[in-house]
């Protein structure tokens, strides 16, 4: 899954390589295409990047939020499959797997980074959980 880590540009003293500068443009590929699909799919409820637009009901995604506290794939799952009928729409059959994505990627960009890593340790660890507790079957 996408996810917004920090990309560091070098590989030590000898500078950025090939490989960190692609990695680079495609998650600003990510993100932009996310950014059009947050505006299109998203904003009219949640808002954009400082809550303006905001129905009064959908939660906010950026730092003022509770976004950050969900798991990746739970994230993923609430958008595919909506909240309960008049909470959310589920995107199921409108967003491919990778456009939901690339949109969790685009919120990531608003959180800081103390919430970013708060997010991607309950994403491990709702992954090591559910990764258990498969191997126990």
């Amino acid at each position: 899954m996408a996810t917004m880590a920090a990309m560091s540009g070098c590989s030590g003293a000898d500078g950025p390589t090939s490989t960190d500068s692609d990695g680079d443009a495609a998650m600003a590929g990510t993100v932009a295409l996310g950014a059009a699909l947050y505006s299109e799919s998203c904003q009219a409820c949640h808002g954009d990047r400082e809550g303006e637009g905001n129905n009064g009901v959908a939660p906010l995604h950026n730092e003022r939020g509770h976004t950050f506290h969900h798991p990746d794939a739970q994230l993923m799952d609430i958008i595919l499959h909506g909240k309960p009928p008049g909470l959310m729409p589920a995107f199921e059959g409108q967003l491919t797997a990778e456009q939901v994505e690339a949109i969790i990627s685009f919120i990531k960009t608003w959180w800081t980074a103390a919430d970013l890593e708060v997010q991607q340790d309950i994403s491990r660890r709702h992954q090591e959980a559910l990764d258990k507790q498969q191997s126990a079957k």
